[in-house]
């Protein structure tokens, strides 16, 4: 009995810890692609309007 529970266990902490990096990498991702689309390579003018730089 305390097999099974302990698989579960592991189990989710499994399930939690993919999730937790998925986010964290899709998070960074987002954020550089916020910079890049936003930065002076596509934007020459250098007007960057609502950005937090």
């Amino acid at each position: 009995m305390t097999v099974i529970l302990s698989g579960i266990l592991a189990g989710l902490g499994v399930i939690f810890a993919v999730a937790a990096a998925l986010t964290f990498v899709q998070s960074l991702s987002g954020a550089t692609m916020e910079r890049l689309s936003e930065g002076p390579l596509l934007n020459p003018n250098g007007k960057k309007k609502g950005t937090r730089w």
